[in-house]
Formats: C-alpha cells, structure tokens, sequence
C-alpha cells in the first residue's frame, strides 16, 4: 500500500484525535481514550489541524508512526471480501449475486481510529507547537505508560565470550573469571516510563522536557529513543543538543553507563535531598540483620581516623562488639591498638572465616584503670554484675531498723495517749 499524503495523513491523525476525546460511554467528563484538556487551553479543531500537519511535516519520526499506523487502521477497518462464485467449492450450493449482497454486511464508512498511545503522541506533538509544553509533556507520559513495554535487558549481548583459546584452551576460563571479577556491576534496568519500548513517545518526552529547560530527562529519553532507533538521524540530533547543557555528573553517568547509568546518578541525588530519617538503609545491613546503621557508620568512620585502611572484615568485627568497651578503646588508642593487632593476626593467619570465629579478649579492668588513670575510672568496672535482690534485702532491712531506732520509739498498735480532764469535752 503506498504511503498516504501528507495532507490525508493530517487529516487522519486530527480525526483520531477527535476520536479519542469523544465523551466515554460511563463519564462524558472524559475522552474514550484520552483525558480531556482544560477549556482555558484546549485549542480549535482547526487549530489543532493545521498543528498536526506542521508537525507531522517537521517531525521524521512521528511521520513514520502515523503513517504505519494509519495503515494499520485502514487494513483493519476493511470491509470482507466476498469469495467469487468459481472459487467455492462445489458441495457449496451456488447463490445469486442478490442473495450475496443481502447476506453480506454492508460496507461501513471507513472511520479514524488510533490505539491510546498513538492518539496521545499525536495531541502532544500538537500541543508542543502550540507553545503547550506542559499539555505535551502529560501527553507524552500517557503515551509512554500506554505503549508496549520491554523486558528487562540482559547481558547476554555484553558479556564477553565463554572462550578466548578455543574449546580445549586452558586460559579461557582463567581469563572470563577475571573478566567477571573485575568487571563493574551493571546499573540497574530502567523501570517505570523509561522501560517503554516505543521510540516516538521517548522522542515526544525528550522534546517537551527540552522545551521546559528540564534538560537531564530530556537526554535522557533522547538517549532511550535512541537506543530504540539507532538508525534514525532525527534522535542522534536531539541527543547532540541536549548533551551540551547537562550538568557534568550528569554527562559522565551518561556517558558511563548510558541511560540506565543517569537513572542511577539521579536517583541517588534525590535520596541525598532528603532527611536523614526518610533515607532508605543500605541493602547489605538489612540482609545482615544489622541494626542502627548511621551508629555503625560514625564508629567506622571514628576508626578509620585512627587505623585507615583496615580490611572491611576486621573493621565489622570491632563493630560487632561491645559498644561501650569500642568507645572506650577508641577514646583510648592504645587499647584499640592492642585488639587491631590481634585481630590482624587471626586474619593473616587464618582468613576471614578465622576471624569470624574468635573471640578477642575483653578489656580488663586494671587495663582500663591503667589506662584512664584513678580519677577516669570511676564507677563500676566492667563486666561487673550487681549482686541478686536476695543478697540485698538484709541490708535493706538493717538500714529501716536503724532508721526506726533513731527516730524514737513508735506507739503500740491501738495505744492512745491519755487525755487530761482539763482538755476532756
């Protein structure tokens, strides 16, 4: 089928349009397909005609969408052929051409009609040249929520090779474990909006964020459109623009890790804006199990000030003690010195699975006396433990029979003092 002319092709696209923002069927205060645009800024049918055609005339690729799709519509929207009477076979009985036209369905007129996610790309390219950023941008995002979606990416495509020496190469498995152990891991897979696999509305989104100065998702979705269609120049030019006015992080984690790679840097950016206490714990410490991770932060960070450079390993077993002998050996560098050197020993000599089985000797109280000197080591040593409550009651008692003696002796139970018969009523 021949591609349509321009002018047929705006004429169809205004009519999906229209199409979409007919009144639902169960709430006339939306569109079957799309949601209707505020009267204070919803442009005349016309208007929006002549907008369709600019942009379907400036703009390769939504020309390419509409036009696959307006024939897509068209293929579909075909009336039946009816089989010629040689073609039927001949245990079919032969009918008049009257019957054939009474029984066959009559030839509906042919109507626009576009999925959501085209009807949505259309009405934003629209709204964009009429100065509408914000209306396009809506447009875009409902295009892209409702257009096919992708899998997730694998890396099958980006993994190196199983073999680098042939099937009997002795060098080959050597060389892919050292690939993949010094290999970065990779960003996470794009998600939300960012995993729509339908370039045009990726294009439409880069154009709307551009148009809004918002120029990190505009080469973002500029970078996805072209990733999609890396054949098309119109993508490439949007991308070469919007490369410039990135901020440099932003440049270098595209550059890095592509779009997935900026999704990463600005998520990150957005956790570190927010408070303390809305920041989600690292993965590894909730797997651990461990608990108050900005305490464990600050004591790791008070003992890289005194010992940098200890191996991960050894720096969690300090933390895995406990905290206030940690805090006291870390006031106290000599007694931190003491349980770094023995720890450092157990992980020369046995590994990491030595040290996570010992037990490092607790600090004595003479060490801790020693060390803070008589006037800091006041109170309770430690390791002390508090005698039971029965130990405790005689004393207790004592101490309220001694109390009793000196405050004089108590009347007895129901004693009265005698009253003098002056005072007597």
């Amino acid at each position: 089928m021949p591609p349509p002319a321009l002018d047929d092709l705006a004429a169809w696209a205004a009519a999906a349009v229209a199409a979409a923002e007919a009144p639902a069927p169960y709430s006339a205060r939306d569109g079957r397909l799309l949601r209707l645009v505020p009267s204070c800024s919803r442009l005349a049918p016309h208007a929006l005609a002549a907008q369709l055609r600019a942009a379907l005339e400036r703009q390769p690729v939504l020309l390419d969408a509409a036009a696959a799709a307006a024939a897509a519509g068209a293929a579909k929207s075909a009336p039946p052929r009816c089989t010629p009477p040689a073609a039927r076979p001949r245990s079919e009985p032969a009918t008049s051409a009257a019957a054939a036209g009474a029984l066959a369905p009559p030839a509906a007129p042919r109507r626009a009609s576009a999925t959501r996610h085209m009807a949505a790309l259309l009405r934003g390219w629209a709204y964009l040249g009429a100065g509408d950023a914000d209306q396009a941008l809506r447009d875009a995002r409902a295009a892209l929520a409702a257009a096919p979606r992708r899998a997730t990416a694998t890396l099958a495509a980006a993994s190196p090779p199983a073999s680098l020496g042939g099937g009997g190469s002795l060098g080959a498995p050597a060389a892919s474990a050292l690939t993949q152990a010094t290999q970065e891991p990779p960003p996470p897979p794009l998600t939300g909006l960012h995993a729509c696999a339908w370039a045009p509305a990726h294009d439409l989104a880069g154009a709307a964020h551009a148009a809004l100065e918002d120029w990190t998702n505009a080469a973002l979705h500029a970078r996805i459109a072209c990733d999609l269609l890396p054949a098309q120049p119109a993508l490439a030019a949007r991308l070469a623009a919007a490369l410039p006015r990135l901020p440099p992080a932003h440049a270098a984690a595209l550059a890095a890790g592509g779009a997935a790679g900026l999704v990463a840097r600005v998520a990150a950016e957005a956790e570190e804006r927010l408070p303390e206490f809305l920041r989600p714990r690292p993965k590894a410490s909730r797997e651990a199990g461990a608990s108050w991770h900005h305490y464990r932060a600050w004591t790791a960070g008070r003992i890289a000030a005194l010992w940098p450079g200890l191996p991960p390993p050894l720096v969690s077993k300090l933390l895995e003690g406990d905290a206030g002998e940690l805090d006291f050996r870390i006031r106290h560098p000599a007694a931190l010195d003491e349980q770094v050197q023995e720890l450092l020993g157990v992980l020369q000599s046995g590994g990491p699975a030595a040290l996570a089985a010992h037990s490092p000797a607790p600090l004595t109280w003479e060490r801790a006396r020693g060390l803070a000197g008589p006037a800091g080591a006041v109170g309770l040593p430690l390791g002390y433990e508090a005698p039971p409550l029965a130990d405790q009651e005689p004393r207790r008692a004592a101490a309220l029979l001694g109390a009793a003696a000196e405050a004089g002796p108590r009347l007895a139970p129901g004693a009265l003092p005698a009253i003098s018969e002056a005072h007597a009523v």
